[in-house]
């Protein structure tokens, strides 16, 4: 059943503070690791939203993935292996 205009638009102002909040959340993990000393790249070609590098990308591979998480929730994407 197609969604009427007035539950789109509401279903769009969900999805851009959703964005927006995640977006917050990212500079702030980002901001994190850069203070680390870790250079922060997208990490969406590799399957999560950072890669961290202690050097140079073009010498040396990524040392960590890091997926951010909405907040009261935990990632166990890892406990599907086991």
């Amino acid at each position: 059943m197609p969604l009427l205009s007035n539950e789109l638009k509401t279903e769009q102002h969900i999805d851009k503070d959703v964005n927006e909040e995640f977006d917050k959340r990212l500079n702030v993990v980002r901001a994190h690791f850069e203070r680390k000393g870790y250079r922060v790249h997208s990490g969406f070609q590799f399957g999560c939203e950072l890669v961290l590098y202690a050097d140079d990308p073009d010498i040396v591979h990524s040392d960590f993935c890091v997926h951010i998480v909405p907040p009261g929730e935990f990632y166990s994407q890892f406990y599907h292996f086991l």
